[in-house]
């Protein structure tokens, strides 16, 4: 393993545990601010902070549940960590959660992934016309493609 593999690998190291304790931090003492910040480490784009974001699926403010879907289904990472929480979120009480944890259960890369297709055609009976449709649309991504 070269140099800049061990640098980035400590890098990364660094960054997840940082993040981490800078959420808890906004959980404890400034839970306001606790969506602010998840969406600011989104925006980073860095896969190895996906297992810690997906931390907060659970989370009781709705706010924050949404950020984290909406962070994980924009975020490049297949892990089971990220796929499990776009699954229960996608379950969520919330219909605007629901929605983009469907779409990010749609994901490129992910349609394939166990777990993903029993999830979606679970969604193809939500009462939200939107979230139907993010299911069909993934669903329709795992059809295979029949020669004409």
């Amino acid at each position: 393993m070269g140099a800049s593999q061990v640098t980035g690998k400590r890098s990364e190291t660094g960054l997840t545990r940082s993040a981490a304790d800078v959420l808890e931090w906004a959980r404890t003492a400034r839970p306001q601010a606790l969506a602010d910040l998840v969406s600011a480490l989104g925006r980073l784009g860095e896969p190895a902070l996906a297992p810690v974001l997906a931390s907060l699926a659970g989370h009781v403010d709705p706010e924050v549940r949404l950020v984290v879907a909406q962070t994980l289904g924009g975020l490049p990472d297949t892990s089971p960590a990220t796929i499990e929480a776009l699954v229960v979120l996608s379950c969520d009480a919330e219909e605007e959660v629901r929605s983009w944890a469907t779409f990010g259960l749609c994901a490129e890369g992910r349609s394939r992934l166990p777990r993903v297709d029993d999830a979606l055609v679970v969604r193809l009976g939500d009462p939200c016309e939107e979230v139907r449709v993010e299911a069909a649309r993934g669903l329709a991504g795992l059809a295979p493609v029949l020669d004409g």
